[in-house]
């Protein structure tokens, strides 16, 4: 108690200090918020300034594609990533999708006329959206080098009862749903995915159906929905 007196008296009277300290904390604060990422989100790898770039801007995304920050979005031709991008919780996102070299030779850029693909990594879960994704362009057509520039919108669908994204319905999503009632873990997204007997919302009973599921060949989730 005395230290802690005697050093607010000397904070009090020590202007310049206080100043100081305040100004190093709000830069702390400041440097947190603006970093919200644990460390660079690099899932997506792919080969830049390989010869030219065609440029994307994705203006927003519905549905489960609602992306949240650090969320990682890549651009594929086939499976090959052309380029990725972080969002940062603004719109629009600027994409560049970079062109094979042809100085090269294997291949490591998309082709132009090849169809335009999108993935999703989503950064809470660690799980990679490959098949549901579709795009909706306002500008090109859905192809590399289809126009000056490509200007899209994504959608996807999505399997209820697919918590963990995986593409299937297993016991993986099952133990997402317990992680995520018992233990804190991340919500399904959307959230409508664990609700898997369609009664608005996630309990125990949606354990137990997906439990009936994949183990007593019960009804399918959300059948008859």
């Amino acid at each position: 108690m005395f230290l802690r007196r005697n050093a607010l008296i000397f904070l009090r009277h020590s202007p310049l200090l206080l100043l100081t300290l305040t100004i190093l904390v709000g830069s702390l604060v400041s440097a947190a918020a603006a970093q919200p990422c644990a460390g660079p989100v690099t899932h997506f790898t792919f080969n830049s300034d390989t010869e030219d770039y065609y440029a994307l801007i994705l203006d927003s995304a519905c549905l489960c594609c609602d992306l949240d920050t650090c969320d990682e979005i890549g651009v594929f031709d086939g499976d090959l990533c052309v380029g990725a991008s972080v969002f940062m919780g603004e719109w629009p996102l600027d994409l560049m999708a970079w062109e094979d070299d042809p100085m090269t030779d294997s291949v490591d850029g998309y082709t132009d006329g090849s169809q335009i693909v999108f993935r999703i990594w989503n950064y809470s879960t660690e799980v990679e959206v490959i098949d549901e994704i579709s795009a909706a362009f306002t500008h090109g057509d859905g192809t590399f080098g289809g126009s000056t520039y490509a200007r899209l919108w994504i959608d996807c669908s999505w399997q209820c009862g697919d918590c963990n994204r995986s593409t299937n319905v297993d016991i993986d999503d099952m133990m997402f749903i317990i992680n995520y009632m018992f233990a804190g873990g991340p919500a399904p997204n959307p959230f409508e995915i664990g609700d898997v007997n369609c009664l608005d919302e996630i309990d125990i009973d949606d354990i137990m159906y997906l439990i009936n599921y994949i183990f007593a060949g019960g009804p399918t989730p959300c059948e008859g929905c």
